[in-house]
């Protein structure tokens, strides 16, 4: 540790560590991509930009719909009430209910075009997680049930695809091995939404988490 680096485990470390990330996000990341990243047109965000802010690539990451979505609703919930804040992350939630579900079998597209027209699925389901926690903060930041329903549906089916991912499997059985991504993203995933859920006293997606069992963490 350098001598100019606040040290952690102090209080004054730590109120320096926190006004370092605090000031990084709220006045040089957010401010980069609001309004850059909104989608006028179809709605949604656009994040292909380089470093100038310039649109590469027109086609859209459900990925980053549902994580600028997050975003977006927890600094309204949690840092200013910002209607701006609201209103994108309403924008980024309501493109994925309209466009980034597959009717066929409810599970998310990973990729689609600027219009929301399905490009891309993968064989696990981590785009659900990401959709889950956007919905659980636009649930809480607006009371609407519609939002609730998704959170708890989108989870629900990020646990399922990841316990009976669908297609052929990634690895053959030469090396016998166990990925740690779907156990932890679902403890994070299921912590964000208990966390979004407590003031509202509804917690229907705990039932999932004992559906899933301790077995799969």
């Amino acid at each position: 540790m350098s001598p100019s680096t606040p040290n952690i485990d102090t209080e004054s470390g730590c109120k320096a560590f926190l006004e370092i990330y605090r000031d990084g996000l709220l006045n040089d990341t957010l401010p980069f991509w609001v309004p850059r990243a909104e989608d006028n047109v179809h709605g949604g965000f656009q994040t292909a930009r380089g470093r100038a802010g310039e649109l590469l690539d027109t086609d859209k990451s459900v990925w980053a719909q549902g994580r600028f979505s997050w975003l977006l609703g927890e600094l309204f919930n949690t840092v200013e009430p910002n209607p701006d804040w609201l209103r994108l992350a309403k924008s980024g939630c309501d493109f994925m209910i309209d466009h980034c579900f597959d009717p066929l079998d409810g599970r998310m597209w990973f990729h689609v075009s600027d219009k929301g027209l399905p490009i891309r699925k993968r064989r696990y389901s981590f785009t659900e997680s990401f959709a889950a926690i956007a919905f659980g903060e636009l649930a809480k930041a607006t009371g609407q049930q519609k939002y609730r329903e998704f959170a708890e549906k989108s989870f629900d089916q990020f646990v399922q695809g990841n316990l009976s991912p669908q297609g052929p499997a990634k690895f053959t059985g030469v090396w016998p091995g166990r990925g740690i991504g779907f156990p932890m993203i679902l403890v994070v995933t299921a912590q964000q939404l208990h966390l979004q859920e407590a003031q509202h006293g509804s917690h229907a997606h705990l039932g999932v988490q004992r559906k899933v069992g301790a077995k799969h963490l």
